[in-house]
């Protein structure tokens, strides 16, 4: 759950924390990066919680050495353009690029959205997160949990390694639409 109660942030699942507001350091149009920069993006799109299992994957900079996450989570569709209602959830399934010599990688994510203004008023623009990015594949996502959250407009999940971004997946959200699909 988000500290703020803002946006819920899925880094697989459970649900992760950190909603804060930043300047942005690169546009949130800039062009998609899906591979090539050590990371991968495997699938995109709306996605969902499941009942799979959590597995547990060696992860050094956790306090036990270990994260519990991967296994919640599941594309249900591979898209860009969606058309978004109360409780959507878009998102980026990734992995280390096989050249990579590490076995995992801590990524920043970064989620631009349009601007929203909380229930107390402060005008939010960015999500920001600590994860990880391995060998096998992991997850990072944004869910529309509130009213207020749920814009039109251009979101964007980038991931971030050593200053640089490295993946970049751009959504196109409309809010009234025919047929949702979320």
């Amino acid at each position: 759950m988000s500290a703020s109660g803002l946006l819920s942030f899925c880094g697989s699942i459970p649900v992760l924390a950190g909603l804060i507001v930043v300047a942005p350091t690169a546009r949130a149009d800039a062009p998609d990066i899906l591979a090539g920069r050590g990371v991968q993006i495997t699938g995109y799109g709306l996605w969902e919680p499941d009942d799979k299992p959590a597995v547990a994957h060696f992860a050094p900079g956790s306090v036990e050495g270990v994260l519990r996450s991967y296994g919640g989570s599941r594309l249900v569709l591979e898209t860009s353009e969606v058309c978004a209602h109360l409780h959507t959830r878009i998102g980026i399934f990734f992995r280390l690029e096989p050249s990579v010599a590490q076995t995992w990688w801590d990524v920043t994510v970064w989620g631009d959205h349009p601007e929203l203004v909380t229930t107390d008023g402060r005008h939010e623009t960015r999500a920001e997160w600590e994860w990880w990015a391995g060998r096998n594949e992991s997850m990072a996502g944004l869910s529309m949990d509130k009213p207020y959250q749920v814009l039109p407009g251009l979101w964007t999940l980038s991931l971030v390694h050593d200053g640089e971004v490295v993946a970049r997946k751009s959504f196109h959200v409309s809010v009234h639409c025919d047929a949702p699909i979320s």
